[in-house]
């Protein structure tokens, strides 16, 4: 898929028309949303990508999949590995991971200033967003741009406003 998007036909060349600059020794995300255990990002998609990422240099353990919270992922069919040999997977929540003071990112319309998750600010040099299409409460439906805000905490920071009618 990867060198059909980019119509490159060798793949390390395709994945590095994506990711510039690029380099084997680089920290590789990626982001799954697995909120909903009935509609996760598939793990063997996921799979697929490890694999074609494994293909051009990258080693397992440089390539970390992660969401908000580990039990989420583990709900969603994930293996946690946070740390050991083979390909991390772990969640934001995971000890020592959480958000970055340091950097953070405005959102004008809520009045909010929020930190960035670590992953994202200060260990992965690229982040591969692989978002599932879902609907919302607020919103209507999700994908790639509202999946990044699991780069944020915002669980903890918004209100949830549930527009759903609800049977009496």
């Amino acid at each position: 898929a990867v060198k059909a998007f980019t119509l490159k036909e060798d793949e390390r060349d395709a994945w590095a028309s994506l990711l510039s600059p690029f380099r084997t020794s680089d920290i590789f995300g990626i982001r799954v949303n697995c909120i909903s255990a009935k509609c996760p990002t598939r793990p063997e998609l996921v799979e697929a990508i490890v694999h074609s990422l494994n293909a051009i240099g990258v080693s397992p353990e440089q390539i970390i999949i992660w969401d908000r919270t580990g039990w989420e992922k583990e709900k969603a069919g994930y293996t946690l590995n946070r740390g050991g040999k083979g390909l991390q997977c772990y969640g934001l929540d995971a000890e020592g991971v959480g958000f970055d003071e340091q950097s953070t990112v405005e959102i004008p319309s809520a009045n909010l200033i929020l930190p960035l998750g670590m992953l994202l600010s200060r260990v992965c040099d690229h982040i591969i967003n692989v978002p599932v299409i879902k609907d919302h409460a607020t919103s209507g439906f999700t994908f790639s741009l509202k999946s990044a805000y699991a780069y944020l905490p915002l669980s903890k920071t918004i209100p949830r406003i549930d527009k759903r009618v609800r049977a009496m």
